[in-house]
């Protein structure tokens, strides 16, 4: 089977999209056309290579719109080659343009007039998005999270949320600690307050549908993760509601809770992992974070975006924990190479049904997603193929294994129906 045949039929497949952030389909967080393709395309991750001119006129909301497409057409030129301009040309193609100035206002009519139900009627194969933007730092974080408790929170079937669980134990301050209360309408002044009030949050919103729960207490706060010390916690605590700052003994010992709490539940946690931008630290710290997966087995963890760019140690805790799923969301469009390495390894590490494949990980619904998926769909064809020119697998080991990835595997993980 060649690889183009074998991507046919992958291309026939339905799929699971296990991590975006938009909450509707209409959702361009205030972006206007040429931010949209500059965050949608993750042109941004290249800002360090690029003259700060460019970057500074697309990352400035109130700058001229002409301009910033010129910019956004200089920094394609500069990117050549890169899975990046791919993606932008893509998206480009989907809006049956070409990114030249010229066009410039045919793009800007484009967007203007891009409707939240014809960006739905996209991607039909797409059998569900697991959206994370509720209770996300990024999109409103706390203060965000109480429209959300009341009927109607779902606002298309194919939409499917977590809950960002970091701000119920990660508080440094007695606002955020209050701000916990008033999602539970109550006061917040003792310990066993703060355990009831998150239970109580938690409790609502997995009674109105969420699929699982997100983690990004150790990508933000890279620090030693101690043992819940209940003693400590209370005398942090008790300085915590007289204004003073917390110190990390009270976060350990709520992390640790939150955790009791959710393994009610058994709903899976999604976790970022990866190399951040701005340290280069690995965003999974290993022998902390294995702490708390091996203390609520009953919880699974998806692992996303293979800790790029570093696999062994990815591995490693996927061998070693059952509880604990790769998820190759954003890296499909980000290192082909890196992502096949992870393909030729998972196999022979943990059982097929622990990878989730297909992730767009865009800030905006429709055309972006769509490229991501082109892609993924490519590589993970290509992979597949190179097994059986190896004689790993035959024709229909790769077919049901693309199955899985894309679609079975994420809809057990999440529950979905």
């Amino acid at each position: 089977m060649a690889s183009s045949r074998l991507l046919e039929e992958i291309e026939e497949m339905p799929v699971v999209d296990t991590h975006e952030h938009f909450d509707r389909y209409s959702d361009t967080f205030g972006y206007n056309m040429p931010r949209f393709f500059y965050y949608s395309c993750y042109v941004n991750m290249y800002s360090g290579y690029m003259p700060g001119e460019w970057i500074g006129m697309l990352e400035d909301p109130e700058e001229d719109e002409f301009s910033q497409f010129r910019a956004l057409l200089a920094i394609r030129e500069q990117l050549k080659f890169s899975q990046c301009r791919y993606l932008m040309d893509e998206v480009a193609k989907r809006a049956g343009l070409l990114l030249k100035e010229e066009n410039f206002g045919a793009f800007r009519e484009w967007y203007a007039n891009r409707n939240a139900d014809e960006i739905a009627a996209q991607n039909p194969e797409i059998q569900a998005y697991i959206c994370n933007s509720i209770g996300h730092p990024m999109f409103g974080g706390l203060e965000g999270l109480k429209k959300y408790m009341g009927p109607g929170m779902e606002p298309d079937p194919k939409i499917h949320r977590v809950l960002n669980i970091t701000d119920f134990h990660s508080v440094a301050d007695k606002e955020q600690l209050q701000m916990i209360g008033r999602l539970a309408d109550m006061e917040i002044g003792s310990l066993k307050d703060w355990e009831r009030a998150v239970e109580y949050v938690i409790r609502t919103f997995v009674e109105l549908g969420i699929v699982g729960f997100k983690e990004l207490y150790l990508y933000f706060r890279p620090l030693h993760l101690g043992a819940p010390d209940q003693t400590k916690a209370v005398r942090e605590m008790n300085s915590l509601l007289k204004g003073e700052t917390s110190g990390t003994g009270l976060m350990d010992y709520m992390m640790f809770k939150v955790y009791e709490i959710l393994s009610q539940y058994r709903l899976p946690v999604a976790v970022h992992t990866g190399c951040t931008l701005v340290t280069g630290e690995s965003a999974l710290y290993f022998p902390e974070f294995i702490k708390i997966i091996e203390s609520v087995p009953e919880v699974n963890f998806d692992l996303l975006h293979l800790n790029y760019p570093v696999l062994e140690s990815y591995m490693a805790i996927l061998k070693s924990c059952p509880n604990a799923y790769g998820n190759c969301t954003w890296i499909t469009s980000s290192d082909r190479e890196y992502t096949k390495q992870y393909m030729a390894k998972v196999l022979d590490a943990v059982p097929v049904d622990h990878t989730s494949f297909f992730g767009g990980d865009r800030h905006c619904a429709g055309e972006p997603v769509g490229a991501v998926l082109q892609q993924t769909r490519q590589l993970l064809a290509e992979g597949l193929e190179e097994m059986i020119r190896k004689h790993y697998l035959n024709e229909a080991n790769a077919l049901e294994i693309a199955r899985l990835w894309l679609y079975e595997n994420p809809r057990q993980l999440y529950g979905l129906r």
